[in-house]
Formats: C-alpha cells, sequence, structure tokens
C-alpha cells in the first residue's frame, strides 16, 4: 500500500516514478506474482478504498483509482 501512495504522489514525475514501478514489478515477478494476479489485486484494492471512504465515495473516484492503478 506504501507503493500506491508513492504512485499516487509520482504521477506528476513520471522520470522518477518509472524506476519505482519497473523494481516493484521485479520484486512482484520474484515472488511468483503472475499478470492474471494484476486484476484480482485491482478489485480488492478498490474495494478496500471503497469501504473506507464509505460516503465519500462516487462514481469519479472509482474511475480514477481504476486509471491509476491501470497505469501501475
Amino acid at each position: 500500500m506504501s507503493t500506491v501512495g508513492v504512485a499516487v504522489a509520482g504521477l506528476d514525475d513520471l522520470e522518477t516514478l518509472i524506476p519505482i514501478l519497473k523494481r516493484l514489478g521485479e520484486s512482484h515477478v520474484k515472488h511468483g506474482v503472475k499478470p492474471e494476479h494484476y486484476p484480482v489485486v485491482g478489485e480488492a484494492l478498490i474495494m478496500t478504498l471503497k469501504a473506507g471512504m464509505k460516503k465519500s465515495w462516487n462514481d469519479e473516484l472509482e474511475k480514477a483509482w481504476g486509471a491509476i492503478y491501470q497505469i501501475v
């Protein structure tokens, strides 16, 4: 989750963010993460954010977080 925060904070500085995300991806591969795992994790992230934000959550936030997750 800390990397999600770093990714969101770094969206304005892709030059710095991209190497961080590459290292994260390499780490995931070493731990056996496969491409088909990512959609499930993305859904879990969205559900967690939705549950945590409760009344503040809306369709616009869901689309934005979905887009950020796809980028990451």
